[in-house]
């Protein structure tokens, strides 16, 4: 057991520096081209039907809410990119709804280990603690309200966006050790999640919260209970024009 865990937290430092390196190069990327708009938007005409369709690029970190007391967890990511068409409302077009669509990437750490008897998969704890991923793939539709501050010749402003993203989940993998198992048929395909995203210009504060448990009722460990939680996310949202 010390082996496996050993090998897992090799396994999981590899995994950390390689999004560390991947946040910093987006950080650089979204740098440059937020100063090339800014560069760009001084000389263009004003645009007094201007519109802010944009570009996102979503990193969370990413937890199990109401789970229960024998779930461990290590740091998990959710890494989220799209579009979103914005749809003004007033004359001054700081206030609208904006409808998009992106795409979605999870990967989850804990100690839940997956076991097959005669009734099919069931779940299992395990006591020494995390050694287990899984990995969630989804396609994603999010419908929110806008206000902001922005002119018709500042790019520069606060923002608020709420909504609702809906989901669909496309893959579900469970990985422990060299195995990795389908939880696609164990989970809810269709799921819908509140989020809140407030900042100014392209760095943004994101909230998400499920509103669906990932898994379905018929999910359950050999005492017959089932996962009944919702995962809570929090980290940065980027907007490029």
């Amino acid at each position: 057991m010390t082996t496996v865990k050993k090998a897992f937290s090799q396994k999981e430092n590899a995994f950390f520096i390689l999004h560390m390196r991947r946040i910093f190069f987006f950080f650089a990327f979204i740098y440059v081209l937020n100063g090339w708009g800014q560069i760009e938007s001084s000389i263009d005409t004003i645009d007094y039907k201007y519109k802010e369709d944009q570009f996102y690029i979503n990193i969370n970190y990413t937890f199990f809410s109401n789970a229960s007391s024998d779930l461990s967890q290590n740091i998990s990511y959710e890494f989220n990119l799209g579009h979103i068409k914005d749809i003004p409302i007033n004359k001054k077009r700081n206030i609208g709804f904006g409808i998009g669509i992106g795409y979605s990437n999870s990967t989850d750490f804990f100690n839940l280990n997956i076991v097959e008897n005669e009734g099919g998969l069931q779940y299992e704890y395990n006591k020494q603690g995390v050694n287990a991923s899984m990995t969630n793939n989804s396609i994603v539709i999010p419908i929110e309200f806008r206000w902001r501050t922005s002119t018709f010749t500042s790019y520069s402003f606060w923002r608020i966006y709420s909504g609702v993203k809906f989901q669909y989940l496309l893959s579900s993998n469970h990985h422990l050790n060299k195995y990795k198992t389908n939880l696609l048929p164990h989970t809810n395909r269709f799921t819908s999640v509140f989020y809140l995203n407030a900042g100014h210009n392209s760095y943004n504060i994101s909230f998400n919260y499920d509103l669906n448990s990932l898994f379905i009722n018929d999910f359950k460990n050999v005492d017959g209970k089932s996962i009944n939680s919702q995962r809570i996310s929090l980290g940065l949202i980027f907007y490029i024009l």
